[in-house]
């Protein structure tokens, strides 16, 4: 029986956009920095629109609320690592 493939592996349309656009949105983010540095974007994916808020969980609710459920979307810390603390 033949192994499954990983998603990297694979791909995904969701990937290829992000990488795509990957430096427009960290443009975006720098953008953002003066004034909501240390918060999260989430950008659309398809209309570049974004929401912006204090914790990533808070963010993510923001941008179901905005663009709904099934909407792709890409979430950066604004003028920070994402792994640096809060």
């Amino acid at each position: 029986m033949a192994r499954a493939r990983t998603r990297q592996e694979i791909g995904s349309p969701i990937d290829a956009a992000i990488k795509d656009r990957s430096e427009e949105f960290s443009l975006v983010a720098r953008r953002l920095e003066p004034e909501h540095f240390g918060k999260y974007v989430m950008i659309n994916l398809q209309s570049g629109d974004y929401v912006i808020a204090s914790t990533i969980s808070d963010v993510h609710l923001k941008f179901i609320e905005a663009f709904g459920a099934e909407t792709a979307g890409c979430c950066l810390r604004i003028g920070a690592s994402p792994f640096a603390a809060a």
